[in-house]
């Protein structure tokens, strides 16, 4: 909806008012008429806004010539039409003359709107025409300033000279009635404003405003975007504002001062009053803008170079002293001379830290209030200075910094306080040695954070000077120290000459080791002496130096006088001896160190092989512990249960009893192996049978072995009555009992054999072999060490705790043997126990075993079950005649054995065997030796199974199970006496 036509009318007539209306009313559909009678009335709505006002000419206070000069005094923008009942010509015209628009006489009211609609649009041409004009004489007259601005922009060196000539310019009766710049300060989130045509005093309120971060309304957009921005002055947004009601004008221009990502700050232009400016002031605006901003730019890079060619001056001039023979303090001096074009630093000082005493010494200290005495013993107190040092930054502590400080209980004032005060610490290599500190009394501008970077830079040339000063001092104890170090050392040292090669000097170490004298050595060339035997050791050891300024223990040997090699370790290095440079060379001998070096190395080698297997052990007994531990209470738990049937009861108590057994044992490994370690397991020999002990434990693992489908074989060569012998048999059968447990862990088909033999008549060499996985060359030493298993894969599946061969290996050093393997890997082991043979009766040289001695018969027993052939060699060892017998496990073994020995006297065959069967074995035994007798035994007794016996080439047969008479009578028909 379009807004009412706003009427404002003058009539003391309340029926010529009606009458008006009327005829407005047929006009204008949308309008809103005020009807005032008085002057008061009119002068109170003349300050509002309306489209046109009408007036009476005639009334009785004041007529319509008054009612127009104050419309014309006081907004003379509005349209104004007299209405009148009569009116000469000579009045019409005059109030025409007068500023009115058109008039009416009250008998032609009708025409009433068109006269409104004229009368606005005359007051809208004639407002255009004006504002044209104005913008016009606008932009001629800034034309004419821009020329002026020209010449100000591109010579002027400083920004706050540029600002005002600036603002001036644009300043002027016919141009804008007030402009100012707001220029932020590099080092500072401050302002400065620069102005023309502002009261001095608003532009100080408008500045401390921005100072504490608010602004004026007009430049808020300008603060944070880039171009022109057209702002509307109105009570509503500006009445709070400092420039508010100061200056004539409706509208601002603002915009950035701002170059290559530089940002210099704001400008702001107050608009002539009757103007709203357009594209064209705009665009104008914005150039002059960009021109100022380049100008400020020019400004800045024109500073920046001076200012780097300054410090580049300064600088330089602190290197040369730096590297002058002036002392310290009047280094610093020259320092800060050399530093006063730069900045403002009357008060100025350096603060070194003692660390022995934990205080401050001041060799510079120049300032207007304090003396260094002031700052002693700061270590009980928070000065600033101390700040700088413990937190080892840069610190730029301006009066709200160090209130800020000193609230937060980081800092104590000590000394005069300053407004400003900047500190930089001075570091070295070992860390903040210092503090380099400037400070003003009553400038808070005088040093700015740019000042900071530069004492920065010079900072760290004070710290190189102090360190090379204390480095100097040092090197000159250092030598006194060295020369000391030098004679009382005992290693070998010698210092030669870098250039010339020359000996300057040598210890009495090296005059030991080489067997010279000391005028023998100093002044000849080194690479005369011929000290170092292999010249290509020289070339490396002289080349490795110049390339990395020292060398560490390398090895080489060295030639005395007496032409004598000795190994040594050189070290060397490049050092720098009362101005000479020179090669520093320290031999040690190490001939008597290589072999404990070597010991060492196998020690720590061991020991962290033990240290890892017994990480493993402990892991893994854990888990061996805890399977029979689990078995026991598991099934303990569930005897508890009311239903479990009597059958499942005696299975569960069964389980219990075989864990609790399998617990047992792994807790009398664990004890065995403690005891063995610490020496406690006392000897205890008595008389036993030797063969007696091997069928018992024969007995006990062959039931195992055939568990696993294993044949085990029991070979003994001795006869009973040499069979007995003085030893300890619980360690004996213990050593036995853990070979065969861990040929059964490791052999998962094939056969195991257990057995001994007498050599040299003084060892029993027993034995336990299988056809198992066998052990790799590198592993059989490492096997018989504690915690020690080369198949971790298997031993894992198999359970055990890697104890078993430590054990046997302990118990036979006891027994004052040796254990020892011999084994293929992947073709089985056989485990050697050599121990002293002591026997009760010392049999004859020719009777020490079975193999040997008088022999009258020689009886192959084909057999693969080890008992059936313990039971016939036990029906033959007592009887009258004298046997050697042999035995053969499988058909194999049998013919080889049939091959090998050609007084064999008889055959006892096993029909069943594993591989070839007896039938096959006997055939071919008959086509080597037809005369040969053969006997089959077997368990099968039919007489199809006598045919087939005797049919494959048997000469008898006898049914197992047989007794000792029936044997022995069939033995003694193929052997008579």
């Amino acid at each position: 909806m379009e807004n009412p036509l706003k009427i404002l009318l003058v009539e003391d007539n309340d029926t010529d008012a009606m009458f008006l209306e009327a005829s407005v009313k047929q006009y204008f559909k949308n309008y809103k008429l005020t009807f005032v009678k008085t002057k008061k009335d009119f002068l109170k709505e003349l300050k509002k806004n309306y489209d046109i006002i009408i007036s009476d000419y005639l009334m009785p206070d004041f007529n319509g010539s008054e009612v127009l000069k104050l419309r014309n005094k006081q907004r003379p923008d509005i349209p104004f039409i007299i209405v009148t009942g009569s009116m000469n010509e000579e009045t019409a015209v005059a109030c025409l003359k007068a500023g009115a628009d058109d008039y009416l006489i009250k008998e032609h009211l009708k025409r009433i709107g068109q006269a409104i609609e004229m009368a606005i649009e005359k007051k809208k041409i004639e407002k255009e025409k004006e504002e044209s004009k104005i913008r016009l004489q606008y932009l001629n007259n800034l034309l004419v300033a821009t020329r002026d601005l020209n010449k100000i922009v591109y010579n002027s060196k400083d920004e706050i000279i540029l600002a005002k000539n600036v603002c001036d310019a644009l300043v002027g009766d016919k141009i804008n009635p007030a402009v100012f710049i707001a220029l932020k300060k590099s080092d500072k989130q401050t302002w400065e404003i620069v102005n023309s045509g502002f009261p001095d005093k608003n532009i100080e309120e408008l500045q401390k405003l921005m100072n504490t971060g608010n602004t004026d309304f007009c430049i808020n957009k300008s603060l944070i975007k880039k171009g022109v921005f057209l702002n509307e002055i109105t009570e509503k947004k500006c009445g709070d504002k400092p420039l508010y009601n100061t200056i004539s004008s409706n509208f601002t221009l603002t915009s950035q001062l701002e170059h290559n990502n530089m940002f210099f700050g704001v400008l702001v232009t107050a608009i002539p009053l009757k103007l709203k400016p357009g594209t064209e002031e705009i665009a104008f605006f914005e150039e002059i803008a960009s021109d100022i901003s380049f100008a400020m730019y020019n400004i800045f890079e024109r500073r920046e170079k001076e200012r780097s060619e300054k410090i580049r001056q300064a600088l330089f001039q602190i290197s040369e002293a730096s590297f002058s023979n002036l002392d310290f303090i009047d280094f610093l001096g020259k320092m800060h001379k050399a530093i006063e074009p730069l900045m403002d630093v009357g008060n100025f000082y350096v603060a070194l830290y003692n660390k022995q005493k934990n205080t401050y010494d001041f060799p510079y200290f120049k300032d207007a209030h304090d003396k260094p005495v002031q700052f002693k013993d700061l270590e009980r107190r928070k000065g600033i200075t101390e700040y700088v040092r413990k937190t080892g930054k840069p610190l730029f502590a301006d009066d709200a910094k160090q209130k800020e400080l000193i609230e937060n209980g980081e800092i104590e004032l000590i000394g005069h306080p300053a407004p400003i005060w900047v500190g930089v610490p001075l570091k070295t290599n070992s860390g903040v040695i210092g503090v380099l500190a400037v400070q003003n009394y009553s400038n808070p501008d005088a040093v700015s954070k740019k000042d900071m970077e530069v004492l920065e830079y010079i900072s760290n040339h004070v710290a190189d000077v102090i360190a090379r000063k204390s480095m100097y001092l040092k090197q000159k104890e250092s030598e006194e120290k060295f020369r000391k170090i030098f004679q009382t050392t005992p290693d070998a040292i010698s210092l030669v000459d870098s250039v010339t090669n020359e000996v300057l000097d040598v210890n009495e170490g090296f005059l030991r080791m080489t067997g010279y004298k000391r005028n023998e050595i100093l002044g000849f060339e080194n690479r005369d002496l011929q000290t170092i035997n292999n010249p290509e050791d020289r070339k490396k050891l002289i080349d490795e130096l110049k390339e990395k300024g020292s060398v560490e223990n390398m090895e080489m040997a060295i030639r005395t006088k007496q032409n004598k090699l000795i190994t040594v370790l050189v070290s060397s290095s490049m050092l720098e001896l009362s101005g000479r440079w020179c090669y520093l060379f320290i031999s040690k001998d190490i001939d008597y160190l290589k072999q404990s070096e070597n010991e060492i190395i196998r020690a720590k080698e061991k020991a962290e092989e033990s240290d890892r297997l017994k990480s493993e052990f402990l892991a893994n007994m854990s888990h061996e512990i805890r399977t029979p531990m689990n078995g026991i209470i598991g099934f303990t738990s569930l005897l508890e249960e009311d239903d479990v049937s009597a059958e499942a009861r005696k299975n569960y108590i069964q389980i219990i009893i075989n864990s609790t057994k399998q617990l047992l044992r792994i807790i009398d490994d664990i004890l065995e192996i403690s005891k063995l370690e610490t020496k406690q397991v006392p000897l205890r020999e008595r008389e036993i049978n030797l063969n007696d002990l091997m069928t018992q434990i024969f007995s006990v693992f062959d039931l195992k072995a055939k568990e696993k489908n294993l044949s085990l074989y029991l070979h003994k060569s001795l006869k009973d009555e040499f069979a007995l012998i003085r030893i300890d048999d619980l360690k004996l059968h213990k050593i036995l009992e853990n070979l065969l447990e861990n040929a059964l862990k490791f052999t998962f088909e094939g056969k195991i054999e257990i057995g001994y033999i007498l050599k040299n008549y003084n060892i029993l060499e027993l034995y336990v072999k299988d056809s198992g996985v066998g052990i790799s060359p590198e592993n059989q030493q490492i096997i018989f060490e504690r915690f020690s298993q080369e198949e971790k894969e298997i031993s894992r599946k198999t359970g055990g705790l890697g104890l078993g061969l430590s054990i046997a290996k302990a118990n036979t050093e006891l027994l004052g043997g040796e254990i020892s393997v011999e084994s293929v890997k992947g073709s089985g082991s056989k485990f050697i126990v050599k121990i002293p043979y002591k026997p009760v009766n010392k049999p004859p040289k020719f009777l020490n075993s079975s193999s040997e001695g008088r022999k009258v018969h020689k009886i192959l027993i084909v057999e693969d079950e080890e008992i059936n052939y313990q039971y016939i060699e036990f029906l033959l060892k007592n009887v009258n005649q004298k046997f050697h017998l042999l035995h053969a496990y499988d058909g194999n073994s049998a013919l080889n054995a049939a091959k090998e020995n050609s007084d064999i006297k008889l055959v006892l065959m096993d029909l069943k065997l594993p591989g070839k069967s007896g039938h096959e074995v006997t055939r071919e035994i008959k086509k080597m030796k037809p005369d040969l007798p053969v006997i089959a035994q077997t368990a099968y007794a039919s007489s199809d199974d006598r045919k087939k016996a005797m049919e494959s080439g048997c000469d008898d047969f006898i049914s197992k199970p047989f007794q000792k008479p029936e044997f022995l009578e069939l033995i003694n028909k193929y052997l008579p006496d």
